[in-house]
């Protein structure tokens, strides 16, 4: 079951991005692994799916005080479909792997 998840999360976060990686607008891609500890809606007249990512690895002290670590990954999603399926990962309590692009907005 988690399998399942992980590989649909992977696939539907890739095809997403396909487009902007396909018209060249990915200023960085690749795939980030992880637990979502986070993960809701807001917005209130452009709504997106905003998340946090616990990812394994080295921890690093977070800025300021140093009080506590981080490793801690914050990405949004705007495609409903896509949003559900990370919203079924994160009520897994697994890890996922999520393939992203990373557009750089410039304005």
């Amino acid at each position: 079951m988690k399998k399942s998840l992980l590989i649909k999360a992977m696939l539907a976060v890739a095809l997403a991005s396909s487009a902007a990686a396909q018209a060249g607008n990915c200023y960085s891609e690749g795939v980030r692994v992880g637990v979502i500890q986070k993960f809701s809606q807001k917005g209130i007249v452009n709504k997106s799916w905003e998340g946090e990512m616990v990812q394994e690895g080295e921890r690093v002290k977070a800025k300021g005080n140093g009080a506590g670590v981080t490793n801690i990954w914050k990405f949004s999603v705007l495609d409903p479909a896509i949003a559900r399926q990370l919203d079924d990962a994160v009520m897994s309590g697994g890890a996922v792997a999520v393939r992203y692009c990373q557009v750089q907005f410039t304005g």
